[in-house]
């Protein structure tokens, strides 16, 4: 394995973080240690993994809520998809708005069947960089972003995905 990326944050005693991201062979295989993960909820991105095609399926996914680390290994979409970033304007606008109505609205959608009315299931950082494209096919990677926010943190989160993501596109 190749270390791509190494962060490490020990300014909070209550929130210590780090995370490792390497690339093993055609994949990615990401590491996070967290001092305060309690948002976080593997039973709930397992079901939403399997109710919608927007994630990259993890090969290997664990959680150890002792120890407070995640672990997952995903495919290298690099070699069968582009970056939102890397595609031409006209598409980046289209998967936009299929980011708007689909991928957010099955948040939502998903969220209300496990009986959820003040909370929302979502990817916390939808940033270009954490998105993948092939035709009409969106992968969300970062799959630690996915967290349960308040209803209200979700609308400040879409209204942020409309705004900031939208800036980085290339006219």
């Amino acid at each position: 394995m190749i270390l791509l990326k190494h962060t490490y944050n020990d300014l909070d005693p209550y929130n210590k973080h780090e995370q490792k991201l390497y690339k093993n062979g055609d994949n990615w295989y990401k590491e996070i240690h967290e001092g305060y993960f309690e948002e976080f909820d593997i039973e709930s991105l397992k079901s939403y993994i399997k109710m919608y095609d927007f994630v990259s399926s993890p090969i290997m996914m664990e959680y150890d809520k002792e120890t407070n680390v995640f672990k997952y290994e995903i495919e290298d979409l690099s070699n069968t998809h582009n970056q939102l970033i890397d595609i031409p304007y006209i598409e980046q606008i289209r998967i936009l708005g299929k980011i708007l109505s689909e991928v957010m609205h099955s948040f939502l959608e998903f969220s209300i069947m496990q009986g959820k009315d003040d909370k929302v299931f979502c990817h916390r950082d939808l940033a270009f960089h954490n998105i993948y494209v092939n035709g009409d096919d969106i992968k969300l990677i970062d799959i630690d972003s996915f967290m349960w926010v308040d209803r209200s943190d979700f609308k400040s989160h879409y209204q942020y995905t409309i705004l900031k993501l939208a800036q980085h596109f290339d006219v």
